[in-house]
């Protein structure tokens, strides 16, 4: 899998892959677009890793597959202040779920975070999202604190929680 900065091609993939996703944070093309171009954000995607195949018959050097924006697995949003950062949004396609992309995505936004100096990294995730807090409980994260029906459709209370770099 290759975890790259998102581009502007990608954001089809990212639109359908939020909206198969309702625990997801429904944005708007242009969050997207306004994040990517914002020295602040950091945008990722999860792609599979480019295929290269060679056409025997032909003799041919061979095509190379991924990077179009038609295979993106997932993507994660984050926003920098001063030595801390957000997790904005996260979501995976739902048939590639449970095989490392999401990990993979903060992975790599926790390497550039640290490069960035970024020191502290806080999220809000519904109370009932289990694979959600299970993921982000695995990569050492811990729960601060709860706003109660923070959430709605349906009413439901967020769990704050936060990363040391």
């Amino acid at each position: 899998m290759n975890v790259r900065q998102f581009a502007e091609q990608d954001l089809a993939a990212v639109l359908a892959i939020q909206s198969a996703c309702p625990e997801a944070a429904q944005w708007r093309e242009e969050d997207y677009t306004r994040l990517a171009r914002d020295s602040a954000g950091i945008l990722l995607t999860a792609e599979p890793e480019a295929v290269v195949y060679a056409t025997s018959a032909t003799g041919q050097e061979g095509q190379v597959l991924g990077g179009n924006g038609a295979s993106i697995l997932g993507f994660a949003a984050f926003y920098l202040v001063a030595d801390e950062a957000e997790l904005r949004n996260l979501a995976v396609a739902r048939e590639h779920r449970r095989r490392g992309v999401g990990r993979a995505l903060l992975d790599e936004a926790h390497g550039r975070m640290l490069r960035a100096g970024v020191k502290r990294v806080y999220l809000e995730v519904r109370a009932s999202n289990n694979p959600a807090i299970g993921l982000y409980a695995s990569m050492g994260y811990s729960i601060l604190s709860t706003r109660v029906k923070y959430y709605r459709d349906p009413p439901e209370d967020a769990c704050i929680w936060s990363l040391d770099l």
